[in-house]
């Protein structure tokens, strides 16, 4: 499954695919044209696009493995669970008390 922001910016849009390569070709496709997308397969993260020098991409990551979270297309958070590439779950993540 190809999980991607929508172009209209309401959400984001899956897609499945029947054989992995067609998923890979457009997986390239969307990478080449900057487009946000996680590649999954059996409710597991496989691919992720994010580049951690480019904070709107880490951004963009995040919102879209959230909803696909909440929406229970994935079972895991990738990257941001605990130890991950971009964990927003570290023991020393600050938030503002007030």
């Amino acid at each position: 499954m190809l999980i991607r922001v929508a172009k209209n910016g309401e959400g984001i849009k899956d897609r499945v695919f029947k054989k992995k390569k067609q998923a890979m070709k457009a997986w390239k496709r969307m990478e080449k044209q900057n487009i946000c997308a996680i590649l999954t397969h059996n409710d597991k993260i496989i691919e992720d696009n994010f580049k951690p020098n480019r904070p709107k991409s880490v951004k963009r990551v995040t919102f879209l493995i959230g909803c696909a979270y909440g929406k229970g297309l994935i079972e895991d958070l990738g990257p941001l669970e605990d130890g991950g590439k971009i964990s927003i779950l570290e023991d020393d993540f600050d938030t503002n008390d007030d």
